[in-house]
C-alpha cells in the first residue's frame, strides 16, 4: 500500500527517527510485510523505485501483519500476534489498540477509517 500524500495543510512533525532512514513527510513510501525463514513477518517499507527498504520494527518480536496507513500518511496499524498495534512511519510512538483475549480469537487485518479517527 503506498503513502497518502499529506494535505497541503498538514505540518511535519520533527519527531526523531527511529529507524535507520528517514522517512521524509509528502515522500512517497510503500509499507508491506515480507516473511523470511529468519525473522518470520515483519513490516517493511521502500520507497517506489527500491530504494530504502528497511523494517519499520526490527526489535519488535512476534509476527508482524497487514500493515495500513492511516489517511494523512502519519500512522500505520498492524498486527502482531493477533493483537493491533498503530506506530508512527517513523517507528516511534507504538501503542496497542486492540488486546485480542479470550473469547476473542484473531485481531487481524486493520483498516482506518476515512477520517482516521478510528481503526
Amino acid at each position: 500500500m503506498i503513502r497518502p500524500s499529506p494535505s497541503p495543510t498538514e505540518v511535519a512533525s520533527a519527531a526523531p527517527a527511529a529507524t535507520p532512514i528517514a522517512v521524509m513527510d509528502g515522500e512517497p513510501w510503500i509499507v508491506f510485510q515480507r516473511w523470511t525463514e529468519a525473522t518470520g513477518a515483519k513490516v517493511r517499507l521502500i520507497r517506489p523505485d527500491g530504494t530504502g527498504d528497511h523494517p519499520l520494527l526490527p526489535d519488535v518480536a512476534g509476527e508482524q501483519t497487514h500493515p495500513d496507513w492511516s489517511p494523512d500518511g502519519q500512522r500505520i496499524a498492524y498486527v502482531v500476534d493477533n493483537d493491533i498495534w498503530i506506530v508512527d512511519v517513523d517507528g516511534s510512538h507504538q501503542e496497542k489498540v486492540f488486546d485480542c483475549k479470550w473469547p476473542c480469537v484473531v485481531g487481524d487485518a486493520p483498516a482506518w477509517s476515512p477520517d482516521g479517527r478510528t481503526i
